[in-house]
């Protein structure tokens, strides 16, 4: 399994997202990995073609880090941390 590596080898944050890599063997880890972890419809899951769906996986680890970004940040403003 590859972990998320945010730095680069000078120690540079990186502002690449990377999804960690390991082995779906059958239809139940896919079904774990975009229906209950990713929280992607069961519906998408069930009737999209799988390139589609994995650029919705990309594209909603990149809404969600913005997310989660954006909330750390309200929250510093409004405790007034830097």
């Amino acid at each position: 399994m590859e972990y998320w590596n945010l730095y680069d080898y000078k120690g540079k944050k990186k502002n690449k997202i990377r999804i960690p890599k390991f082995e779906l063997e059958d239809i139940e880890d896919y079904y774990t990995y975009y229906v209950l972890i990713l929280e992607i419809s069961e519906d998408l899951f069930w009737n999209a073609d799988f390139s589609f769906l994995k650029t919705v996986a990309l594209n909603k680890s990149a809404y969600d880090s913005w997310k989660n970004y954006a909330i750390s940040e309200e929250c510093d403003r409004a405790y007034g941390k830097n």
